[in-house]
């Protein structure tokens, strides 16, 4: 098992409705890749509520590999799964059980999404893809996420990773990057446009 902290999407989600529609999920699907994205050396296994949801990957407890941002999407993908059915559901076996690790071998997740009816066709594709067997047919990291959020969930903002209010101190320079890369173009050119603006005038009024 890694050492590196437990990643956790924002808040504690306990309080969401029984049974969590196509929107809610990709809402939280968002979070939780924006805070991937801002906390690239952490993990996140699953909710922060609920420490006896710990969904380890099929790598981890076969290959006993060293997870990476795709281990995360596959607990990701399997915590989603669980808020669906309900935490009583036998669809999703507890972990650390016998019954988890069968299930985790023979693709349960991925192919539990995949027959989840009142969820849209494409949001099931992705959260399948997320709690994929292999880690290969998996996306390959949050900047992955996010397009594919964007493409299934048309609908939402420009950005499908909401903006987190972080104290400036706790900012690290990996942090600003991934901020800057889920800026829209028109917006980059804007700030370099009024960046050289301020130049001009830095200029003029020292010259």
């Amino acid at each position: 098992m890694s050492d590196v902290p437990v990643r956790t999407p924002p808040g504690c989600l306990a309080h969401l409705p029984q049974t969590p529609d196509t929107t809610t999920l990709l809402a939280l699907a968002a979070h939780a890749g924006a805070w991937l994205s801002f906390h690239p050396e952490a993990r996140f296994t699953g909710l922060p509520c609920r420490p006896d949801w710990r969904f380890p990957p099929p790598e981890e407890l076969f290959e006993r590999d060293r997870p990476d941002v795709r281990s995360d999407f596959y607990a990701l993908g399997v915590t989603l799964l669980a808020l669906r059915k309900g935490s009583m559901s036998p669809s999703v076996p507890g972990a650390g059980t016998l019954a988890y690790t069968q299930w985790a071998l023979d693709d349960g997740a991925a192919r539990a999404w995949h027959q989840e009816t009142g969820v849209k066709a494409p949001a099931r594709a992705l959260f399948a893809r997320c709690a994929a067997r292999s880690r290969k047919h998996r996306l390959a990291d949050t900047d992955a996420l996010r397009a594919a959020l964007l493409e299934v969930w048309p609908a939402s903002e420009a950005d499908a990773f909401p903006v987190f209010r972080l104290r400036p101190a706790r900012i690290s320079r990996a942090a600003w990057l991934a901020a800057a890369r889920a800026l829209p173009r028109w917006q980059l050119a804007a700030l370099g446009l009024a960046l050289a603006a301020l130049a001009g005038l830095f200029a003029l009024y020292h010259g």
